[in-house]
């Protein structure tokens, strides 16, 4: 039976590649099952930090975390979101961990797909991972994104600005950061160009200021 979790959950993941494959899911699936099976408990949420390091625990969060971006894969986002939210609502009162953490995201990715960035957000800002976690700059930019959708440009801006500065540079994060201040700029320019006319008048009055501080 570990065998075939281990299997399943492997070949999850190797079709997750594949766009719109029902493959995914179908082994995610099966994973799930198994370990539903082997123990039943696992449907409740966890308390005190019983499983915190439990390893068949971590196996079933790994398979509905396949099973939910197969979901999402899908197009199936209802399905996708009940999900993630029940990864989410294990671990609610026990100690986070990186499945916790990828739950919220992938929630949160679904409902700017969704169109519905003001919940998005609010998701995002439930992740509250350190500064110096990997996933702080994944997050603030998918932040900024929702926040284009609002055409809440000033504020996107102010949080994009801080990832292409020069020690984001040859990273991923700053080709993706990069992306999306073009993007920004562009519906900024098109949805509200009196503001965006504004602004750029103040960043370059910004500039001039600081050329004339370097000079003295």
């Amino acid at each position: 039976n570990w065998a075939k979790v281990l299997y399943y959950n492997e070949m999850a993941i190797c079709h997750a590649g594949l766009i719109e494959s029902s493959m995914s899911l179908g082994y995610a699936e099966e994973a799930i099952f198994i370990l539903e099976t082997i123990r039943p408990n696992l449907k409740k949420p966890q308390e005190n930090g019983k499983y915190e390091n439990d390893g068949i625990f971590k196996l079933y969060t790994f398979a509905l975390c396949n099973k939910g971006e197969a979901e999402w894969n899908l197009r199936d986002y209802d399905k996708a979101l009940r999900t993630f939210n029940k990864i989410i609502d294990k671990f609610e009162r026990i100690k986070k961990s990186s499945d916790y953490y990828q739950a919220l995201f992938r929630l949160a990715l679904i409902l700017i797909d969704e169109g519905r960035s003001e919940e998005a957000i609010k998701v995002l800002e439930r992740m509250g991972v350190p500064e110096e976690d990997t996933r702080y700059g994944a997050r603030d930019l998918e932040k900024a994104s929702a926040l284009i959708d609002q055409k809440k440009y000033e504020e996107a801006s102010d949080i994009l600005k801080d990832y292409t500065k020069n020690w984001w540079v040859s990273t991923f994060t700053f080709r993706k950061a990069a992306l999306y201040k073009v993007r920004c700029l562009l519906e900024w320019r098109k949805n509200k160009p009196t503001e965006f006319e504004e602004d750029k008048k103040e960043k370059e009055k910004e500039k001039e200021k600081e050329k004339g501080g370097r000079r003295e």
